[in-house]
């Protein structure tokens, strides 16, 4: 078969046209020539070989002949120009030349941001491409290749003898396929199949592999080979290659959701609507819930996308943690990414990787390096809509592909991961709903407590779709809607189990064993969490009032010399005063201290 790579035999075409050809984008990858998989350069080496004399010219090795190499030797210095080498080749009317230039992007530098070596050079590149003699049916010819056309020159890429560009990205489907017929039957365990089995598993594997580059596949089938993983399963075989030696989490689902489902709730309190349907969710991604008939199409997606819409502090942020934990038994395999630091358009780039010469390209992108190192994880994007639509537009790549290819030319997948967004879009409406006035007329007093589940949703689901038309990407919300939960605003009766998860989190690692009442602990955090201003803050602030009384109380246990003392028994009073007993001696009253920022009716 006769195929060849559908991009770079646009460059061959325009290469026997007479053209001189830029080629950018993936040219890491393999190309198939005639049928044949070769890496660009041997690739570029066949199509050499058609010219008299053929030569490379990179950054390191300086000139390299390819092809004709008895009938020229170079003559000069070519380390301190050898662009003057390849102006003399274009314009040699002997031989039909092909000299092909990597590191293209290293070689030359824009002559209006560098010094007059710089604009030498490409003075002398643009010179060669426009004296460039026709010798025979093959004109001289040069190729260049460089990561983007933006590292080269724009002087160079002008005019009708100016380096032509030529883009090469993914293959075709009927490329892969051509090279998967090829190369899966020297997988591990296919030889002892029928040709038929054999057929079969090759449309498995193209149909697993959508949007992969054949040297991803390349390196699938080595990865077969030297592991000696039967190929047989061809998504055993994927998972394993791509996430390496696992557990089956999904199994664990599966097997015990009634216990992951309790101890989200024992973790997030109030929140019962929210959580039913992020188990829901789970329990569609453990049993790989598919809608569109297609049984391949969710093999590289992420496992679950949400998008939680709430009030600050109601729980959002900890029940992301709290999936970690339980899904995947380890509370580091969590990242959680502040959206807000990508709110202007360059910084979409940090977001998956910045091309070659930007800063942070070496540093790769935030999500792309955070799934890298831990696929099996949940990725929290919080205050989603403080991001750039552009960082927006990234994203929905990630759910659509669920793999991202970023600029150094690493892959990360997203089959494993679960990605959570948050968002307080709607919090001033729904204050707004509570006092029945214009939003911009709410205040933060309202209590909120009181509005039904459904009102809530509503209220934050037009919130957010309105704010995805308003920056004209209404399609982001039709990707999300039926992903998005809605949290409830805290509820009094939930003050006591907020405050006992506080009180069992707390101690003094380096002093006494803390012993606190629980009873008087919760009445000062329901007198405190009584003024709706507070309460709509969340539930964080009863955890930032215990903080600042155990701070007083730590100052006061150093300052006193009980820094020593084996137990601190600890009694609250509704103002937040404390009254403290040593090892079980009298009890010291400690004053309540007033907060910056703390309601006018209480003191703390």
């Amino acid at each position: 078969m006769t195929i060849t790579s559908h991009s770079f035999r646009h460059g061959v075409n325009l290469i026997a046209g007479g053209r001189h050809v830029l080629y950018t984008g993936n040219t890491g990858d393999l190309q198939l020539f005639n049928g044949e998989a070769l890496s660009f350069r041997d690739a570029m080496a066949r199509v050499g070989s058609t010219f008299d004399l053929a030569v490379r010219l990179d950054a390191v090795d300086g000139f390299t002949v390819m092809h004709g190499g008895s009938q020229w030797r170079p003559e000069g210095d070519a380390s301190r120009n050898p662009f003057r080498i390849v102006r003399d080749l274009m314009r040699q009317e002997s031989l039909s030349t092909f000299v092909l230039i990597e590191h293209a992007g290293i070689m030359l530098q824009d002559p209006a941001q560098h010094d007059v070596p710089d604009r030498i050079a490409v003075a002398t590149l643009l010179l060669a491409l426009t004296e460039a003699r026709t010798n025979g049916v093959l004109g001289n010819t040069i190729v260049a290749l460089a990561s983007s056309p933006a590292d080269v020159p724009a002087v160079l890429r002008s005019g009708p003898s100016g380096l032509a560009l030529v883009e090469i990205g993914g293959p075709l489907g009927v490329e892969r396929l051509h090279f998967l017929r090829g190369r899966v039957p020297e997988m591990h365990g296919v030889g002892q199949l029928e040709d038929a089995d054999v057929r079969e598993l090759v449309d498995t594997y193209y149909r697993l592999t959508d949007n992969e580059t054949l040297l991803g596949v390349e390196s699938m089938v080595r990865f077969s080979q030297a592991t000696r993983v039967d190929a047989t399963d061809a998504r055993y075989l994927l998972h394993r290659f791509r996430f390496g030696e696992t557990a089956d989490y999904w199994a664990v689902v599966r097997r015990d959701l009634a216990r992951i489902d309790a101890q989200l709730r024992a973790s997030v309190f109030g929140q019962d609507r929210a959580i039913d349907a992020v188990v829901e969710g789970l329990a569609g991604a453990a049993l790989a819930l598919n809608m569109n008939g297609d049984p391949f199409s969710l093999e590289s997606q992420p496992r679950l996308v949400l998008l939680l819409l709430g009030p600050t502090g109601v729980g959002k942020t900890e029940l992301a943690k709290a999936v970690a934990l339980v899904l995947f038994g380890d509370a580091t395999a969590y990242t959680r990414i502040d959206m807000a630091l990508f709110a202007e358009p360059h910084a979409a780039d940090r977001f998956t990787g910045a091309p070659p010469g930007y800063v942070g390209y070496e540093a790769g992108g935030e999500l792309t390096e955070a799934v890298r190192a831990r696929p099996f994880s949940v990725i929290l994007l919080d205050e989603f809509e403080k991001a750039h639509p552009r960082t927006h537009d990234r994203l929905m790549s990630v759910f659509d592909e669920g793999r991202v290819t970023d600029a150094q030319g690493r892959v990360a997948y997203f089959g494993e991961s679960i990605i959570l967004m948050t968002s307080n879009l709607g919090s001033r409406e729904l204050a707004a709903r509570a006092a029945g006035v214009d939003a911009h007329a709410a205040e933060s007093h309202v209590d909120l407590s009181g509005l039904a589940y459904d009102d809530v949703a509503d209220v934050f689901e037009r919130a957010a779709r309105d704010y995805f038309v308003e920056i004209g990407r209404p399609e982001i919300w039709g990707r999300l809607a039926h992903g998005a939960v809605a949290f409830q605003p805290l509820q009094q009766e939930n003050v006591a189990q907020i405050t006992r998860k506080v009180l069992a989190q707390t101690s003094f690692v380096h002093g006494p064993v803390l012993d606190v009442d629980a009873a008087s602990a919760t009445t000062f955090a329901q007198a405190l969490m009584d003024e709706p201003e507070v309460r709509n803050l969340g539930g964080r602030q009863i955890r930032n009032a215990f903080r600042s009384a155990f701070l007083r109380l730590a100052s006061w246990t150093v300052l006193g010399g009980h820094a020593d003392a084996g137990v601190l028994r600890v009694r609250f009073e509704k103002n937040g005063s404390m009254h403290v007993s040593v090892d079980g001696n009298d009890e010291i009253a400690i004053p309540a201290r007033r907060l910056v920022g703390s309601t006018p009716t209480l003191t703390l």
